[in-house]
C-alpha cells in the first residue's frame, strides 16, 4: 500500500499543527490506521463498549497524539 500524502491524512483528521502532522507521518501510516485512529477518538461510545477492537499499536500512537489536545469532557 502507498505511504499517505499529507493532504490525505489532513482530509482524514482535519486541520492539525505541523509538528503533529509530521509526527503522525512519521509513523508512515496506512490509510486505514488513520481512520482507526480518529474512530478511537471520536467514537468514545463505540471504544468503551469494545465495538472498536483493540487497536494496533501504531494506532494508538497516533489516537494518543490526536488525544493530547483534547479536553476531557470533565475539564469543559
Amino acid at each position: 500500500m502507498s505511504k499517505l500524502t499529507r493532504e490525505e491524512v489532513i482530509g482524514i483528521l482535519g486541520r492539525l499543527d505541523d509538528v503533529k502532522l509530521a509526527s503522525v507521518m512519521a509513523l508512515a501510516p496506512t490509510k486505514d490506521e488513520v481512520i482507526q485512529a480518529k474512530l478511537w477518538l471520536t467514537h468514545t461510545d463505540l471504544r468503551d463498549t469494545g465495538a472498536l477492537g483493540t487497536p494496533s499499536a501504531k494506532v494508538t500512537r497516533i489516537y494518543d497524539m490526536l488525544r493530547a489536545d483534547t479536553p476531557l469532557d470533565w475539564e469543559e
